[in-house]
């Protein structure tokens, strides 16, 4: 009963979540997730056929919003689309969930592999981040996820890049934190 209640409680406090990366596994489960409880879903993916899949599975409380988070023009375009759906609501979660993943030797990894791994997993959370924060900022609960690798706490073979990459985005968050914090209580 306690759980139901808490359910109803949180429900009404946060109504629209935004998941970027969410065409597979931990951003999937997310939108299926959100949408069986009653919340508005929009997951990125970045093409139709994974949309449609994951629209199958979370019903009608699922838009997909098709862009990659590297592309900002593309970021931008699937704002005015979530706005033009919540108005004057605001958005209520970003989960920045989309990353990727290379492995080998420092020594045979290409720096443009690297390059891109950064583009995504750093550059992909601040692209979204500042494209939907005048969303967020509408909310009177809004909050922003970050989700990444455990690989900026812990060194792997052959994950040196990944690790430094992680590392970055970690810095990069606590940075944002408390900026973030004083915008929305505003």
């Amino acid at each position: 009963m306690t759980l139901n209640i808490f359910k109803i409680y949180y429900n009404q406090i946060m109504k629209s979540i935004l998941v970027t990366g969410s065409s597979s596994g931990i951003g999937a489960a997310i939108c299926e997730h959100f949408s069986q409880i009653g919340w508005k879903v929009f997951g990125s993916v970045r093409n139709q056929n994974d949309g449609d899949k994951l629209t199958n599975i979370c019903g009608e409380n699922f838009t997909p919003l098709i862009f990659d988070v590297t592309d900002i023009n593309a970021i931008k375009e699937a704002a005015n689309l979530v706005e033009s759906h919540l108005g004057k609501n605001g958005l209520d979660c970003l989960v920045n969930n989309a990353g990727i993943n290379i492995s080998g030797p420092m020594e045979y990894v290409e720096s443009d592999e690297v390059r891109t791994v950064f583009e995504v997993n750093v550059m992909g959370p601040l692209n979204c981040s500042q494209s939907f924060l005048p969303m967020l900022k509408k909310s009177s609960a809004a909050t922003i996820i970050n989700i990444s690798s455990m690989a900026g706490k812990i060194g792997l073979p052959c994950k040196d890049h990944i690790v430094a990459v992680n590392l970055r985005l970690k810095e990069f968050l606590n940075q944002c934190e408390e900026n973030f914090k004083s915008i929305i209580s505003k």
